[in-house]
């Protein structure tokens, strides 16, 4: 039951409003364990210190992305 209010919350647009992101996809079953959101996120620098500020694009590869799901590199190795 945790996984489809989970799921529910992810996929609402009150979701994306509070968070700022953007849902570009959704993979799977819509309210299962191996559901895959994957949202666009905006992010801005501010340099308070020079009072400047940017904004921030990382396009990650899939073993980047395989990386942060298992929790690091090594982890990885351990799965393999």
């Amino acid at each position: 039951m945790f996984i489809l209010l989970v799921c529910s919350a992810l996929g609402s647009n009150i979701f994306e409003e509070m968070s700022k992101v953007k849902r570009l996809s959704i993979e799977g079953p819509l309210n299962g364990s191996n559901t895959e959101f994957t949202f666009e996120i905006a992010l801005t620098v501010h340099n308070k210190t020079r009072g400047t500020s940017f904004a921030v694009n990382c396009l990650l590869s899939s073993r980047q992305k395989q990386m942060i799901l298992a929790g690091g590199a090594l982890n990885i190795r351990t799965q393999q």
